[in-house]
């Protein structure tokens, strides 16, 4: 996970895909540890096994949600600098009618 945080583009989005979740009871860690490591880096936790294909379509449906939430997010935020720096601009275009010029 250090190399995650100190690595990974801050855009990032990091789940934590346990894999063979159709064999329960070969498990080397314990449920709890993982949901306390998910919960402490807030990470979505989903268990996955292509054998049986437990968790794959939701593992991949909560990612392309994720990604467009933050695509969204990221949209929102450009339009809303854009707006204002539309706003300013026209403030000062405004104010440069009125004073174009000085008389002598």
């Amino acid at each position: 996970m250090n190399n995650i945080i100190k690595y990974a583009n801050k855009d990032s989005i990091v789940i934590l895909v346990g894999t063979h979740a159709d064999k329960d009871s070969e498990r080397v860690v314990n449920i709890n540890e993982i949901k306390d490591f998910a919960y402490e880096y807030n990470l979505e936790y989903i268990e996955v096994s292509s054998k049986t294909n437990v968790g794959i379509t939701e593992l991949f449906n909560r990612s392309i949600n994720l990604i467009y939430e933050k695509k969204k997010i990221t949209q929102d935020i450009r339009k809303e600098v854009y707006d204002k720096l539309i706003k300013k601009e026209k403030l000062n275009e405004k104010s440069n009618l009125y004073s174009c010029c000085t008389l002598q």
